[in-house]
C-alpha cells in the first residue's frame, strides 16, 4: 500500500487505475461439519480461512522506493522510532540507523554536530 502511495506521488491513482484495492490477503469460504470430519451431507456452516502468506516482495506491482537517502530523525516523531526499534529485532538490516535516530533526536544539535565530527575522524 505504501510502495503505490509513494509511486504515486502521494495520490490514490492506484486504486482509481486498477478499479480495485488489494492488500494481499487471500480470503476463502470454506464449508466446515460439525459431524467428526463427514463430508456426505449437507454442511453445518462457513468459515472464513484468510491466508497471510509472505508475499515475495520482488513481483510487487509497485516496488518497494529507496529510502536511504532520508534520515529518519527528520520525518519520525520520537514515538513512531521507539515503537519501531520496539518490534524490530536487534539483527535487523535497520535497527541501527533507527537507534541512532533516537539519539539524534536526543542530543542538541550542538551535541549531535560534535559526535558526527568525531565520528569522521
Amino acid at each position: 500500500m505504501v510502495n503505490a502511495i509513494y509511486h504515486c506521488d502521494g495520490g490514490d491513482d492506484f486504486v482509481k487505475g486498477s478499479g480495485a484495492l488489494h492488500c494481499g490477503v487471500r480470503r476463502a469460504c470454506v464449508p466446515f461439519y460439525n459431524n467428526d470430519g463427514e463430508t456426505d451431507g449437507a454442511p453445518s456452516g462457513v468459515q472464513i480461512v484468510e491466508s497471510l502468506d509472505e508475499v515475495d516482495m520482488s513481483n510487487l506491482r509497485y516496488p518497494r522506493p529507496d529510502v536511504s537517502q532520508y534520515d529518519p530523525a527528520d520525518y519520525l516523531t520520537m514515538a513512531e522510532l521507539e515503537a519501531l526499534v520496539y518490534h524490530m529485532d536487534d539483527d535487523c538490516c535497520h535497527f541501527e540507523r533507527y537507534a541512532n535516530a533516537i539519539t539524534k533526536l536526543q542530543m542538541t544539535d550542538e551535541q549531535y554536530d560534535e559526535m558526527a565530527e568525531g565520528d569522521s575522524m
